[in-house]
């Protein structure tokens, strides 16, 4: 017995650590912070070795730190011990092999999981199937496979009728709104204006106000060189929800565009990215631009280990973020 409350005593500071973690005051409290959360959670797997929650937990705290062979080993031993019954284990697998690169074998992974999942289950794992297929190059299938996504979603929606209620509405694995914005997200990557237009459209009717969504919006004006209206909606983004990552991210790279010709800019543009990465310090748009505006601004050795942070996290970049998984 005190071998079992010792490990949930070390669990759960282990989670609490980690979670800390994510909102630091620096670089340093938050490595520190993972660290310890990271030695928890090892302590905690010495006296519950058969806990799959505990296999998992300490899985994604070693993914979202980039250590992804310990990662992949943990997914591996949670699929084991869950005897694959369980779908996050798969879904978690197949996180890792794309930050891995392996975007075939995570094709593989998920195509297995569509299998064994049920049909009103299969959402995350068919949208997670479109963005494999983009990173592969295939972005018809990806289409496809996202408008075979939203059928399924609609379907289920009237498989309830009328007397659906809220809560059955927030179970629900994939709901429509996202559909709709995913598929305008991937058209926009395809450079596919008007029918990113059509799908913004169609999401806002299911949700009138959404800081993903005037990103997206934001990236359809960028991308058809109407800088005036994207700069627009990015901020109308950052107006609704103040720590929208991917909106700094979009407007800081705006102004260090900016910054080339109007060195005044180039401080907000600072301060927004570095904002950016004290919440997802993993963003390699983030450093990249950060970069860019330290180039500008003539701060050389900055500029350079910027990129280079950049580059290694592009290396070892999941096709969807794993805190999705949580």
């Amino acid at each position: 017995m005190d071998e079992h409350l010792k490990g949930v005593g070390l669990r759960m500071l282990g989670l609490c650590l980690g979670k800390q973690a994510k909102v630091p005051t620096s670089d340093f409290e938050r490595s520190r912070l993972q660290s310890e959360s990271l030695k928890a959670l090892d302590g905690a797997i010495a006296f519950e070795h058969n806990n799959p929650d505990l296999i998992f937990e300490l899985g994604v705290q070693y993914a979202e730190q980039r250590n992804l062979k310990a990662a992949s080993r943990y997914a591996k031993e949670f699929i084991d011990a869950t005897g694959g019954s369980v779908l996050k284990g798969w879904r978690f697998l197949a996180l890792v092999l794309s930050a891995q690169q392996r975007f075939s074998e995570a094709e593989v992974v998920t195509d297995a999981a569509l299998d064994e999942t049920a049909k009103w289950d299969q959402g995350f794992l068919l949208r997670l199937k479109a963005k494999l297929k983009i990173s592969q190059s295939n972005p018809t299938e990806a289409v496809e496979t996202y408008r075979y996504l939203l059928a399924l979603v609609q379907a289920q929606r009237k498989s309830f009728g009328p007397l659906r209620t809220l809560s059955q509405m927030e179970e629900d694995k994939v709901n429509e709104f996202e559909v709709w914005h995913g598929l305008a997200y991937l058209y926009s990557s395809l450079s596919h204006w008007n029918d990113v237009e059509v799908c913004l459209k169609k999401a806002g009717e299911l949700k009138q106000y959404s800081a993903s969504m005037l990103h997206t919006e934001g990236r359809m004006w960028e991308g058809r060189k109407e800088f005036k209206p994207a700069l627009a909606a990015f901020l109308d983004g950052l107006l609704l929800d103040g720590s929208s990552v991917p909106c700094k991210v979009a407007v800081g790279a705006l102004l260090s565009e900016r910054g080339k010709d109007h060195q005044p800019t180039l401080p907000v543009a600072r301060s927004l990215l570095s904002d950016a990465l004290r919440i997802d310090p993993t963003n390699r748009k983030a450093w990249y631009y950060l970069g860019m505006v330290h180039k500008s601004d003539g701060r050389i050795a900055d500029a350079t280990d910027c990129f280079q942070a950049a580059s290694m996290l592009e290396e070892s970049d999941p096709i969807e973020s794993f805190s999705t998984i949580l």
